[in-house]
């Protein structure tokens, strides 16, 4: 018993993700869409092995509440279906705020990429061309969260910034100097 409840609690957390997702990438694609793209462009912000997860949690968790109705009764079945669906729609819940991350956002952009290399391999030109656009706005839009975080991680109070005073040194390679460098 105690198996079968804490495999229907990872379910529950595994399609309460997988639903997540698929809620950000729609909200991603209503952010991003323009009347010049087609509905088919949607697919590909979604990568493969998403769709695959939610696929199998949904089939999966059907078969255990199923099996609750069955081993244990009404009652109990319909207990772990009410705690199922909490439980998942919870997790759906606080994950959705976190999808807008880099992390995810770097999934996306790997998704639509690889997909984009999928048409050129089987020679549909015009299908990758049309991923352009869309690989350019899910750039910007990481680029956008990247440079938003590293903003947040420098404190930006004169006291803080001495160190950072290098003669010839550029913001793109000053983690790259030594240390003696620094401190000239």
């Amino acid at each position: 018993m105690v198996a079968f409840l804490a495999l229907m609690y990872l379910l529950s957390l595994a399609l309460g993700y997988a639903a997540a997702f698929d809620g950000c990438t729609r909200e991603f694609w209503l952010s991003l869409r323009n009347n010049e793209m087609p509905d088919a462009l949607k697919l590909a912000l979604n990568p493969p092995w998403v769709r695959m997860l939610m696929h199998a949690t949904c089939l999966a968790s059907i078969m255990g509440v199923g099996y609750g109705f069955w081993r244990f009764g009404f009652l109990p079945g319909a207990g772990i279906a009410f705690c199922f669906i909490l439980a998942s729609k919870t997790t759906g819940m606080f994950l959705q705020n976190n999808m807008n991350s880099s992390f995810h956002l770097n999934v996306i952009l790997r998704a639509v990429l690889r997909r984009q290399a999928d048409y050129m391999r089987a020679g549909d030109m015009d299908r990758a061309k049309s991923l352009e656009g869309l690989i350019s706005k899910v750039g910007i839009k990481l680029y956008a969260v990247k440079a938003v975080k590293s903003a947040a991680l420098v404190p930006s109070y004169p006291g803080n910034l001495k160190h950072l005073k290098l003669a010839g040194a550029k913001a793109d390679n000053y983690h790259s100097c030594t240390r003696n460098r620094r401190e000239k």
